[in-house]
């Protein structure tokens, strides 16, 4: 029985993998489902996509000059006036206020979790950032995977000089404090995704790379091999 069978022989294992990926599935699409802005808009016979592109007011009768403002009513009028629009089921964003409620409501119809203390809606709010955390910790995963992949193989093949030299240097960098790197590049640049996950991958590769640098050692040392 392979690992993956082992694993999906438990049940609550298996039920826990099918709940993640579901919620991550909807996370990616959370744009279409959790959004002020509408999917898609058919004004006087021609299609415009807001959640994909920034429009003039003008274009529907609003304010020439500026983003058009579809919870403006007077561009809502227009709209149903001459076609129609199709919005998320959710209208709210993760940067969305609410002004109707205040800050820290609690949970009804409108806000199934309330919201949070800026009147933003905390279930829109948590659909945006599993889809960040989750991104972030599977790209994570496959670069410090792959780099210890290719740093622990070239260690268990070679052995000896080679060996010794690239596990000296990954005991002195192991050794260097990430959180304050991570305060010292903050000040000189900005932190954004792809930084963070290029920063992170580059300290947390080492433990998995002496897993595989053992097992290419253990297999060099098989009578078949030699």
């Amino acid at each position: 029985m392979t690992r993956l069978q082992s694993f999906f022989k438990h049940t609550k294992a298996k039920y826990s993998f099918i709940t993640i990926c579901i919620v991550y599935l909807m996370s990616l699409c959370a744009n279409f489902i959790a959004n002020d802005l509408p999917i898609c808009v058919c004004y006087k016979g021609t299609l415009y996509f807001p959640i994909y592109n920034d429009y003039n007011g003008d274009i529907f009768g609003g304010d020439p000059g500026m983003s058009a403002d579809f919870s403006d009513p007077l561009i809502n009028q227009n709209i149903r006036s001459n076609g129609w629009m199709i919005k998320p089921l959710i209208p709210y964003s993760y940067a969305s206020v609410d002004y109707e409620h205040h800050a820290l409501a609690r949970p009804d119809w409108k806000h199934f979790l309330g919201t949070d203390d800026q009147g933003r809606d905390v279930l829109v709010r948590l659909l945006y950032g599993v889809r960040t955390s989750l991104t972030f910790g599977i790209i994570l995963v496959a670069v410090t995977s792959l780099i210890s992949l290719c740093v622990g193989a070239v260690q268990g093949y070679f052995g000896g000089t080679i060996d010794l030299t690239i596990q000296r240097c990954i005991e002195i960098w192991g050794s260097l404090p990430i959180l304050y790197i991570l305060m010292l590049l903050s000040c000189f640049f900005a932190p954004h995704f792809a930084w963070l996950v290029l920063v992170v991958s580059l300290f947390y590769w080492m433990p998995l790379a002496n897993l595989v640098r053992l097992e290419f050692l253990r297999i060099r040392a098989m009578d078949s091999i030699k």
